[in-house]
Order: structure tokens, then sequence, then C-alpha cells
């Protein structure tokens, strides 16, 4: 599978100013933290915390764009 390498959207903030948005393409950010959370050399507070936040953006992915 290849997967898209970037992402990017139009963020508001609280003002109402509106800026464009360039990060790493949400399904990369999920594979990225994934393989992290498997590197034995990775503290265990940080392995927790990567398969933590891998399945948040995940359950978003799978919610929010399916066709992702």
């Amino acid at each position: 599978m290849v997967l898209p390498l970037s992402w990017r959207a139009v963020i508001v903030a609280s003002n109402g100013t509106m800026a464009r948005m360039n990060t790493v393409h949400p399904a990369t950010f999920v594979t990225f933290k994934r393989w992290l959370a498997n590197q034995v050399a990775r503290e265990a507070l940080k392995r927790r915390r990567d398969v933590l936040q891998a399945d948040a953006v995940q359950v978003l992915l799978d919610k929010y764009l399916p066709q992702a």
C-alpha cells in the first residue's frame, strides 16, 4: 500500500482568521506511530502514548475520511 505523504487543510483560529496547514497525511501518521510503538528501544510510556495516538487518529479516519 502506498500512503500519501502530505495533507493540506484550511484551519480557522478562535479569532476567525484562516490559514492553510500542511502536514503529514493522517494515514501516514497512524503508520508511523504504530511503527514507533513497536520499537523495543523506545520508552514504555512513549510506546503506549504512540498506540493511543494512532488509535485516536485511526478512529477519525474511519469515521470522517473512509476514502483516505
